[in-house]
């Protein structure tokens, strides 16, 4: 009987595939693939915290600080204390960072269209089904 590659096995390829195609894609504009998670996510949930990006993305908060702090330094988004919340210290996107995200946002669309191009549309739109079904069965198993 031939060996069945482990489902597990092949989600975890396909994740470093296309880490490896949005650190390509993205690597002229001087971010790497987690950096654009962020400045994504911060485009949906600004003005937050550190703390609540971190929790967002089920990372730490010293790897969502080490984040911040690199964005940071390249312009791209700034923080701000949030008198209204005491201590919290807010992270918003500059106007370069706006603008940096527009622009990955395109490489990265090109970037799918490419990466999915074996699929046919209704192939892809079964799989982005099956992946949101997914993600929102193991989110409501840890609630």
């Amino acid at each position: 009987m031939p060996l069945r590659a482990r489902d597990f096995y092949q989600v975890m390829r396909l994740h470093g595939e296309v880490t490896e195609q949005l650190e390509e894609c993205l690597r002229g504009e001087g971010i790497t693939s987690g950096q654009y998670t962020v400045l994504s996510l911060l485009a949906t949930m600004e003005p937050t915290s550190s703390a609540d990006l971190a929790r967002k993305l089920r990372i730490t908060a010293q790897s969502m600080g080490q984040f911040v702090q690199a964005l940071e330094s390249k312009g791209l988004v700034e923080r701000d204390s949030n008198p209204a919340h005491g201590r919290r210290i807010d992270i918003r996107r500059t106007a370069r960072g706006r603008t940096v995200l527009a622009r990955c946002d395109r490489l990265v669309d090109e970037a799918e269209r490419q990466f999915f191009s074996p699929l046919s549309a209704g192939e892809h739109a079964q799989l982005r089904e099956w992946m949101t079904r997914l993600r929102i069965a193991r989110h409501a198993a840890h609630m």
